[in-house]
């Protein structure tokens, strides 16, 4: 796991590696017959997902043949990385300044969207389609999927209005 962790950056942009979960054995003074670990790979781009991925698997490989044990890498899920469509995030921001309880605006921003977002965005563009993420204020300490993560009420209505006008703008310009 130390290893997992040690995994060197890459000059193109960041990596992250995490692992979230280790189950195995019977009993603590008993070798356990086998392990399951739960770990995770990202990146900012999908190449350098890919790139974290296949440095885990080859840890793990060396990390089984050094143990002489076998190990079944799989993926379970991946979060590609899908860009907002230029025009979709102009009108949005162009919008969201007149909504009440927007305090500021940033038209772009480098931030891990998960999964669901983006296979979804891939989806859409990949159909000829536009697509867009956008985040809506949350004033936390830390970041999402972390135990101090909590939603502020008062952004969802923001949300609410934002995403409404912004359907209205875009259902007159069409870009």
């Amino acid at each position: 796991i130390q290893n997992a962790y040690g995994i060197p950056r890459h000059r193109d942009g960041a990596t992250r590696v995490n692992v979230g979960k280790i189950e195995g054995g019977s009993a603590s003074n008993v070798i356990a017959e086998e392990v399951t670990i739960e770990a995770e790979v990202r990146g900012e781009t999908t190449a350098l997902m890919t790139y974290a991925r296949t440095e885990l698997e080859r840890i793990l490989y060396a990390a089984a043949e050094l143990h002489d044990c076998d190990v079944a890498p799989r993926v379970i899920s991946e979060s590609p990385c899908v860009d907002s469509h230029p025009a979709l995030r102009e009108v949005v921001g162009n919008v969201a300044w007149d909504v009440d309880g927007v305090e500021r605006v940033i038209p772009t921003e480098e931030f891990g969207v998960s999964e669901d977002a983006t296979f979804l965005m891939r989806q859409v563009q990949e159909a000829d389609g536009l697509a867009s993420y956008l985040l809506i204020g949350t004033d936390h300490p830390t970041s999402h999927h972390t135990p101090t993560f909590d939603v502020d009420e008062a952004s969802l209505a923001i949300g609410v209005d934002l995403l409404t006008d912004a359907f209205v703008e875009l259902s007159r310009r069409r870009p």
